[in-house]
């Protein structure tokens, strides 16, 4: 029988990135709209390297360059992206993630 373990960094995050993070419409902003609008209160690291400012805030080049492991990783990015970014994260852990991508097969 699989073991449960703790499940808060997913259920109950206290720093988030978006990676992927783009000012224009669509997925990220999205995302952001809604944590601003439900009163999110912990912290969000945009994460993007062709930005260094989205939504009023720092934008961060990669995973690498993030002050602390955050809780949830949100990764919206193509899936030619999504492997090498995957194969990153065991430098610059995260502790639980959701991916929106598309482009496999």
């Amino acid at each position: 029988m699989a073991e449960f373990r703790d499940l808060s960094s997913l259920l109950d995050p206290q720093s988030i990135a978006i990676v992927g993070a783009s000012p224009k419409s669509g997925w990220p902003a999205r995302i952001w709209s809604n944590l601003r609008r439900f009163e999110y209160g912990g912290k969000i690291y945009p994460v993007n390297p062709n930005y260094e400012t989205i939504w009023g805030m720092r934008c961060y080049a990669s995973l690498d360059e993030l002050p602390e492991v955050v809780d949830h990783a949100i990764i919206i990015v193509p899936a030619a992206r999504l492997v090498e970014l995957l194969r990153q994260s065991h430098r610059t852990p995260f502790r639980s993630a959701t991916i929106y991508s598309g482009g496999f097969g």
